[in-house]
Parts: C-alpha cells; sequence; structure tokens
C-alpha cells in the first residue's frame, strides 16, 4: 500500500482541523447582514485569487515543503547527489 490508513486519516484530517480552528476563533463581523449581496455576475474564483493562490503562497508553500524534505534528508545522514537504497530506513 502506498499510504497507511493513519498516513491517509493525517493527510485528510491535518489542514481541515487547522482551517476549523482559525474559523472556530475568528470573531463575528456585527455588519454582515447590512452588506448587499454580491452581484450575479462577480465571479467566485477571479484572476486576483488564481494569482494569489498559485503564483504566491503555492510557491511559498512548495518552498517550505521541499525546505523540510530536505531537511530532514540531510539530518538522516543523505548527502546530495547520493543515491538511496530501497530498503534504507530514511528512505521508507
Amino acid at each position: 500500500m502506498p499510504l497507511t490508513p493513519i498516513q491517509i486519516l493525517s493527510v485528510d484530517m491535518g489542514p481541515d482541523s487547522l482551517a476549523s480552528l482559525g474559523l472556530g476563533i475568528e470573531k463575528p463581523d456585527p455588519q454582515v447582514m447590512e452588506r448587499p449581496p454580491r452581484s450575479r455576475t462577480e465571479r467566485l474564483f477571479n484572476w486576483p485569487l488564481v494569482l494569489r493562490a498559485y503564483f504566491f503562497l503555492g510557491i511559498i508553500e512548495a518552498g517550505a515543503a521541499m525546505a523540510c524534505f530536505f531537511f530532514i534528508l540531510q539530518n538522516g545522514g543523505w548527502l546530495y547527489g547520493q543515491k538511496m537504497a530501497m530498503d534504507d530506513p530514511l528512505y521508507l
């Protein structure tokens, strides 16, 4: 199996619980019901959102993930350019 059930649950529940915590502690906006609804022609997925999500936040998240990946490998004794064996505990 590529992923164990515990790994699948942690991948599924980890990001969801962090987002839920953020939404749960957000203070309610007392003026939210006084604002008019958005236009029917206004799109929910627009270019500023795409640019922010993929070209700003996506690059930051990818860089952080790669930094963590290489940090773990180097702390385990891996050297850049070294091939890892399939039965190496660091690889597993």
